[in-house]
């Protein structure tokens, strides 16, 4: 199967199979910790919030949308105003209506060029190389008894939102998504 690309109103949208990459590219005067600390950005009963991580050039905030099929959303904003919303679900219709829901919690502003073609370039070799690759993997496991495409993809994300953006150990996080999307287990 091959990979494919579209933009739909600002939204950048790359599918391969069921597997979808859905992001938008705007600009917001507000720092993600100042939204955060107006009460914006909060988990809610549609979302668990990571905690926001700040590097030299950037702020990062990983959210996670836990109803299958989950929806695994990263918020990035450079120092110089330039958000990204990256959306990764098996829906592609609700993962761009999360993005869009998104962009208007957010205020985004947007410019002719959005998303611009270094973003799509950045994303898109991202995901042929890495997503794609375990995308198959789990497609692959998905004829094991007691396994379904949809509870691989959403332990597998859920476990790394888990470790990576809620400060859990590896071995909880594992434990935790299994409970929660693996039945069986």
């Amino acid at each position: 199967m091959e990979i494919k690309f579209s933009i739909e109103d600002h939204i950048g949208i790359i599918e391969y199979e069921r597997l979808s990459m859905v992001f938008i590219q705007g600009i917001l005067d507000s720092r993600l910790s100042e939204l955060i600390s107006f009460g914006k950005l909060e988990a809610n009963n549609d979302r668990e919030v990571g905690q926001l991580k700040v590097e030299e050039n950037r702020e990062f905030l990983a959210l996670f949308y836990p109803e299958t099929p989950i929806i695994d959303s990263t918020i990035v904003r450079t120092n110089d105003g330039v958000v990204s919303i990256v959306n990764y679900s098996l829906d592609c219709k609700k993962s761009k209506k999360i993005a869009s829901r998104q962009s208007a919690e957010l205020e985004l502003k947007f410019q002719e060029d959005v998303p611009s073609s270094e973003l799509i370039d950045i994303i898109g070799s991202e995901f042929a190389v890495v997503d794609v690759r375990a995308y198959d993997l789990l497609d692959s496991l998905n004829s094991l008894p007691g396994f379904d495409l949809e509870s691989l993809f959403a332990t597998t994300r859920y476990a790394n939102f888990l470790h990576l953006y809620k400060g859990l150990t590896e071995r909880k996080s594992l434990k935790l998504a299994k409970e929660r999307y693996i039945s069986s287990i």
